[in-house]
């Protein structure tokens, strides 16, 4: 029987192995991020934007998996039934433009140093 919040599991594809284990073994936690940031003009209504991620993981399994190896003759990912999405939100509109993408540039630089936790979600972060 499988746990409640979990929808299916496959084994790892070869070259998701070998993405793994080089995850695994690098010094630098944040080889294989990549972040987008994009910009909004006008009001936004943040309670709209979160509305529409959290549809977006709904409805892309792919958004709700999570990679399992310790104690495992072989890695998993585990597709999860749901998940809630947890996003930060950081205001700095009192900055200068000069002073944001400073800012911006930073916060992207800590958030790859930061990693990615393939055995767990992972929130978002949003400016």
């Amino acid at each position: 029987m499988k746990p409640v919040d979990v929808d299916d599991l496959y084994e790892l594809a070869p070259l998701q192995q070998g993405i793994l284990w080089h995850c695994l073994a690098t010094a630098d936690p944040g080889v294989y991020v990549i972040t987008l940031t994009y910009g909004f003009k006008g009001r936004l209504d943040r309670a709209a934007l979160d509305r529409a991620w959290q549809k977006t993981m709904d409805r892309n399994p792919v958004l709700r998996t999570s990679f399992h190896w310790e104690d495992l003759k072989k890695p998993l990912q585990v597709v999860h039934h749901s998940r809630d999405l947890r996003c930060e939100a950081v205001d700095w509109r009192d900055q200068e433009e000069g002073g944001q993408r400073e800012r911006l540039a930073t916060f992207v630089e800590a958030d790859r140093r930061r990693g990615f936790r393939l055995d767990r979600r992972r929130s978002c972060a949003s400016p």
